[in-house]
């Protein structure tokens, strides 16, 4: 399946190509042509947290797939041209809605086109630097992470799309994956550091850890604004996502490092319905202690954070 975004990301569109429809059954072989995809349907203002209904109707043909061939049937995220696979392997965070907000920060940011040398730490499935890469020209282009299968996704997507390497327009030189807590295992320095990851939010059920211990979201934060410096040029400039969930643990690192907010580049409200987050308990927590936002019960979302990119300066 292939899901693509418009580029305020007001709209998810999706596609199943015609070799896997007629594999389910659903369409015959005569109907299709080699390569084609058919819009299954498309959802207005999508969330954080799927729609449930909508989406499972619509993917319900990549659940079957992936049931019986589970190592051959990826999702694809597009996003202003931008394609990147993902898998499902285990702790490999997929391109959503909150990785989307902050590419529509990189598309306001004056930083992408000048840097030369560029990490994306958390990196995912390497959306956030795959996109910086194909709208800036650096040299360098590392992806980190402190899940080896996340930097697995990010080797196979460029061995699938190259992203442009070979063009003659494009300096990039070398393109690293490094695996790392935090800058626990970065060694140079860059232009621009990339971070669309914390805090996320935890699933309470699965967790066998009291409220008040789970939600560590913010200590990786915490760590990002302090260590950030090391690893910035002199100019250098970090573009950071974060809910709302970690307004707080921000802004008192950012006042404790001396990180500057220059720009706020990108904003948006993600819902969540109160069975996604797993406990009414750590519901109650997280609106008491982080900051969740409690939405009107005639909603079909129940709360919902607020997802914001920054461009931050140390200087």
């Amino acid at each position: 399946m292939r899901i693509e975004y418009a580029k305020d990301i007001s709209k998810q569109k999706f596609y199943e190509s015609g070799e896997n429809l007629v594999k389910l059954g659903l369409l015959k072989p005569s109907a299709v042509k080699p390569g084609q995809e058919f819009l299954l349907g498309e959802i207005e203002n999508p969330s954080a947290a799927w729609d449930k209904t909508k989406i499972s109707a619509l993917s319900m043909g990549d659940i079957i797939s992936f049931l019986f061939n589970p190592k051959k049937i990826p999702v694809t995220s597009e996003y202003d041209g931008v394609k990147n696979e993902w898998y499902g392997l285990s702790g490999t965070w997929p391109c959503t809605i909150d990785t989307l907000v902050h590419l529509v920060g990189q598309r306001e940011s004056e930083s992408i086109p000048k840097a030369e040398k560029i990490l994306d730490l958390c990196c995912g499935t390497g959306m956030v630097g795959v996109y910086a890469l194909n709208k800036g020209n650096p040299i360098q282009l590392d992806f980190a992470d402190i899940e080896p299968n996340a930097l697995r996704s990010v080797v196979g997507n460029f061995l699938k799309y190259s992203y442009d390497l070979n063009s003659v327009d494009k300096k990039i030189k070398k393109v690293s994956q490094i695996v790392t807590d935090g800058f626990s295992n970065i060694k140079g320095k860059y232009d621009l550091i990339l971070v669309s990851a914390p805090p996320a939010i935890p699933i309470y059920p699965l967790l066998d850890r009291p409220v008040n211990l789970l939600f560590d979201g913010t200590e990786l934060l915490e760590r990002i604004l302090r260590d950030a410096p090391e690893h910035l040029n002199k100019e250098g400039k970090m573009i950071l996502s974060h809910t709302g969930l970690g307004n707080k643990a921000f802004d008192e690192a950012s006042k404790k490092y001396g990180a500057k907010v220059d720009r706020i580049l990108s904003q948006r409200e993600n819902a969540f319905r109160t069975e996604f987050l797993g406990s009414q308990e750590w519901v109650d927590y997280l609106v008491k202690e982080h900051g969740l936002i409690s939405k009107p019960q005639n909603s079909s979302y129940n709360y919902g954070h607020i997802v914001t990119t920054k461009e931050i300066s140390y200087n």
